[in-house]
């Protein structure tokens, strides 16, 4: 969940620990070892456990199929008994003529409710026979309910021992713990959305795309992406869609699920497992070997079982695992689209490291604030290189000041004396052309046992850069 966090786990494994024992106290001697042991045995528990939910997406499949050749809708004699047999009670109540008229009007308001409920099933199930091809269950025991609740609609039967709980006004399905009402279905069965994923995934191909810097880091990424998402996962619908979708960017494929059933090459189970081990699982109040011994798949399963029936639990988990991953798929894009701009602009640039049409200075008003591009600067700098090589001529720059070069000597344009008799150097020049702050240049124009700076001294290359700027 990039990383695990410590307090999800323990308090998720506190409500969901089936604490079955097994002796593997010596393997967890060594952390890599236990845990490829226990990934081992992981993987073959969810592998039988993804078995049985293929077969109950194939009942649901065939289930669904009959029914829509049917079209009995939800007519079944079982919910229909339920449902007569409530209200006749509750109309029986409203006839006692020593009730007041208050309990009059609940006995009312209750008599609508049980009489709707028929309605509102026959929605759900309309819906679901209208998306058959888009149905997401929460877990297999949901399937199990809904395909035997399928058959006994098929069948007219009432395999899932449907009646109506008076205490928790619904229709309820199946016996014991694990039983549902009606409401608790619908909840746990949903719908593929594609849209989620699909707007995550605009927002994670933009960062990819952006300009360097926008993302400095990839914890600026992974929040990016953690925040979109979050804000996507409006309704228990989106959540149960985004917990199976394999299709976020970066994600290769697998789904939230796919990555805690110990599937695919993400560090998710490995991070659970990690935080485990740091539980006091055995409730003893010590942290020790003993606690290593519970960390078994069973209780490893009733962990991600729990994440998944906790809704809120599961959009956060879907967050941090979808926003690290794909939030570092990005954050990578985005280095190396920026280093492949970066190689282009080097690649426009000439051998001083100068775009020919970025403007680098513009000179002062004695010349018209003329700009210099870096078309100008290698025109110049080739134009001062010819002089020095040949060892005399004039050479002026784009500063329209004239310089000649005689006997290993510059002397300046006097525009009063018309001649060129004002004392000058290499070092002046290329300060006045704004050349000095670029090593490129300088080292272009070293020429060995040349008198820079007019001091009477060889310099061995033009001294104290002075740096110009950039507009």
């Amino acid at each position: 969940m990039g990383k695990a966090d410590a307090s999800l786990v323990a308090s998720s494994f506190k409500e969901a620990g089936a604490n079955v024992p097994a002796d593997l106290k010596s393997v967890y001697e060594k952390n890599e070892e236990a845990f490829k042991t226990f990934s081992t045995g992981l993987t073959s528990f969810y592998k039988e456990f993804t078995r049985e939910e293929r077969e109950e997406k194939q009942k649901t499949k065939k289930e669904i199929d009959r029914a829509n050749n049917q079209s009995f809708g939800l007519n079944n004699d079982a919910i229909f008994k339920a449902t007569q047999e409530r209200l006749k009670f509750l109309r029986g109540k409203l006839q006692d003529k020593n009730i007041d008229e208050i309990e009059k009007q609940k006995l009312n308001r209750e008599i609508t409710r049980v009489a709707n409920l028929g309605t509102d099933g026959n929605e759900f199930y309309n819906s679901v026979l209208n998306n058959s091809s888009n149905i997401l269950f929460e877990d297999l025991e949901t399937n199990k309910t809904f395909n035997n609740l399928l058959s006994d609609i098929n069948n007219n039967t009432n395999v899932s021992n449907v009646r109506y709980d008076e205490d928790k006004k619904d229709y309820v399905f199946g016996e014991g713990e694990g039983s549902i009402t009606l409401s608790e279905l619908k909840n746990k069965i949903g719908f593929s959305n594609i849209q989620v994923a699909t707007n995550v995934n605009k927002s994670i191909t933009k960062i990819g795309g952006s300009k360097k810097g926008m993302y400095p880091t990839v914890t600026d990424a992974i929040s990016q992406v953690y925040n979109d998402l979050n804000r996507e996962l409006k309704n228990p619908n989106d959540i149960l869609s985004a917990y199976e979708d394999k299709n976020f960017l970066g994600m290769d494929t697998f789904s939230v699920k796919d990555l805690l059933e110990n599937r695919g090459t993400s560090d998710l189970s490995k991070e659970l497992y990690d935080e485990l081990r740091k539980l006091d699982l055995n409730a003893d109040g010590l942290v020790d070997d003993k606690d290593a011994t519970f960390l078994t798949p069973k209780n490893y399963k009733a962990l991600v079982d729990q994440i998944n029936s906790d809704s809120q639990l599961k959009k956060e988990v879907i967050s941090r695992t979808v926003g690290a991953i794909s939030g570092s798929h990005s954050f990578a894009a985005n280095q190396r689209n920026n280093a492949s701009t970066i190689v282009e602009e080097e690649e426009n640039k000439n051998k001083f490291g100068l775009d020919a049409g970025t403007r680098y200075f513009t000179m002062g008003a004695d010349q018209n604030y003329a700009r210099i591009y870096g078309r100008d600067i290698e025109n110049a700098v080739e134009t001062f290189k010819s002089v020095q090589d040949k060892g005399s001529g004039i050479f002026t720059g784009y500063d329209k000041v004239p310089y000649k070069l005689s006997k290993g000597k510059w002397k300046q344009w006097d525009s009063e004396t018309e001649e060129f008799d004002i004392e000058a150097n290499a070092t002046a020049i290329f300060t006045n052309l704004g050349w000095t702050n670029n090593p490129k240049i300088m080292e272009y124009l070293k020429v060995k046992g040349m008198d820079y700076d007019g001091d009477g001294i060889i310099d061995a290359a033009p001294k104290k850069p002075i740096e110009f700027t950039t507009y």
